[in-house]
């Protein structure tokens, strides 16, 4: 059996591309309720989730601060030399 290359400790769903959604019928509100709904569990605890849009940069930074705690990934240093 293949294992995948990154075992990531918990998935933090990402509904990308927010700003497309007018354009193809999408409503984010409906989204965000049923993610949420979905995401709650029987003790009413919510497990994140973030929006994402790359034209404003919404939800960007979660998702950069997930894959560099969760992920174990570090910050970059400033370049020496």
């Amino acid at each position: 059996m293949h294992e995948p290359a990154l075992r990531l400790p918990t998935a933090r769903p990402i509904i990308n591309k927010t700003d497309l959604a007018p354009h193809v019928g999408a409503n984010l509100d409906v989204m965000h309720a049923d993610t949420t709904r979905m995401r709650t569990n029987a003790q009413g605890v919510l497990k994140p989730f973030v929006m994402t849009n790359l034209k404003t940069l919404a939800g960007v930074a979660d998702v950069v601060k997930f894959i560099e705690t969760r992920g174990m990934l570090q910050k970059s240093g400033p370049t020496v030399g």
